[in-house]
């Protein structure tokens, strides 16, 4: 019974909890992600020498900017939240321990204690902050960066790095590398369709094969200029799909095939983990048949993740790897050099461990779940796009990058709905003599108006 009271008070106090952080202001998170993306996309520049120092103090002001406002945000959220007060003390405790095994993990991890932190705060703060304003953020940022990064090499302040790339050099346009540039420029895109052209598959098709056939042309960006071709014909399916489904009355959508349908939809995230997984145990294999062939830019990102799991091991929470190691490991007899991980998986794996992309993926599943009681079926279309790319590259599964993230806490266009479907299953069961609002925990909450 004791037991019983103590998961009722957590699960009210809970709902207490997101319904204050619904109830924050919106403004001051949207200026602090747009200010913590700016930090990640500051990383990316290729300045020239006389402007490193400038850049190392922009980049650790805005840090400093973004920690400080994250901590007094947090703590008027608390504040607001008044039944901690009174008598919930194993609550304050659970929620130390909480952050002492992040603290703790995270100094285990070969990555910034600040990213891991910064990673869960925006996507719990998201609670009730509007999804379109939070991508309208990420996009304003990523134009304004690649334009001053493009106007900075006439005035020499970015360098425009070449990297070989067969025959074809790779221009990098004052970003670090050429695959750097281009999915900074994909990110753009994927933003501008969900926004403002979707249903459109003119201007969507001429607008990602224009981009495309420059980055495969200039920028030799080949993985991603092929998901920039393929993009097109799949928003269009996924178009016509969406309009179908939106027809149809909801009754016809909760048959057996459409709840199996929706699961291995859910779980499409897992589903390419153990993919990668899988084939990345095969290296040798792949190594042998394509590592040399025309499939290489694909093999590769496996084989690399195949001989770093064999020489690190599976960590639950990650080792002291650094990425910018060069490392000699032996392939079918022969010392083969391998460099940076270009596979986010891969890198999530070796550098923050088991436990942190088990975390990320539940988050990616929660994402999918919401936008398809949602009827957005976007969301999974972009969310298969970005798992394709992380398996390719290694931002993929980063939180300034893969914005699927903000979405399971936030609230979306479509509505009451999106809020309900966070709060479903504990909405119509919970309401007792405490008055405690069940729409605290969802989207949107009390005090939005959708």
């Amino acid at each position: 019974m004791v037991e019983n009271t103590v998961l009722k008070k957590i699960r009210e106090e809970g709902r207490s909890f997101f319904k204050a952080v619904s109830c924050a202001n919106e403004t001051v998170y949207l200026i602090l992600l747009s200010l913590y993306v700016a930090i990640y996309f500051l990383l990316k520049f290729g300045w020239a020498v006389h402007m490193y120092r400038i850049d190392e103090y922009i980049r650790y002001s805005l840090l400093g900017i973004v920690m400080w406002g994250s901590a007094i945000y947090l703590f008027y959220v608390i504040a607001s939240w008044r039944s901690m007060w009174e008598q919930n003390i194993q609550l304050i405790v659970t929620a130390v321990l909480i952050l002492a095994a992040t603290w703790f993990f995270s100094k285990r991890m070969s990555t910034n204690l600040y990213g891991v932190i910064m990673d869960v705060f925006f996507c719990v703060m998201a609670c009730g902050k509007d999804f379109r304003k939070m991508l309208h953020c990420i996009l304003m940022v990523a134009v304004v960066m690649l334009v001053i990064a493009g106007m900075g090499l006439p005035l020499g302040y970015t360098w425009d790095m070449v990297k070989p790339h067969n025959v074809s050099p790779g221009h990098s346009l004052g970003i670090n590398y050429p695959n750097t540039w281009g999915y900074l420029a994909f990110l753009a895109m994927m933003i501008t369709w969900y926004l403002y052209l979707r249903f459109r598959p003119l201007l969507t098709s001429v607008f990602f094969w224009g981009v495309s056939v420059f980055m495969y042309r200039f920028i030799s960006c080949r993985t991603i200029s092929l998901l920039g071709v393929v993009f097109p014909v799949l928003a269009f399916a996924v178009d016509l799909i969406e309009k179908k489904m939106k027809e149809r009355p909801a009754e016809k959508q909760g048959s057996f095939a459409g709840k199996a349908a929706a699961f291995l939809v859910t779980m499409m995230p897992f589903g390419t983990f153990a993919f990668m997984m899988a084939v990345s145990m095969q290296y040798k294999w792949l190594h042998k048949h394509y590592y040399y062939t025309w499939f290489h830019n694909f093999a590769m990102r496996f084989v690399q993740g195949g001989l770093y799991f064999k020489t690190y091991g599976l960590p639950l929470v990650g080792n002291p790897y650094r990425s910018n190691r060069i490392t000699y490991i032996n392939v079918n007899g022969d010392f083969l050099e391998v460099g940076i991980l270009d596979s986010s998986f891969a890198s999530y794996i070796i550098m923050r461990g088991i436990l942190w992309i088990m975390y990320t993926l539940a988050w990616l599943c929660a994402a999918i779940w919401k936008a398809l009681k949602n009827r957005d079926y976007a969301i999974p279309f972009l969310e298969f796009i970005i798992l394709v790319f992380a398996m390719m590259e290694r931002p993929g599964l980063e939180m300034w990058y893969n914005f699927i993230l903000l979405y399971p806490l936030a609230k979306v266009a479509g509505g009451p709905a999106a809020a309900a479907a966070l709060d479903e299953n504990s909405a119509d069961k919970t309401e007792d003599s405490t008055g405690t609002d069940a729409s605290g925990s969802g989207g949107s909450g009390s005090c939005t108006t959708e």
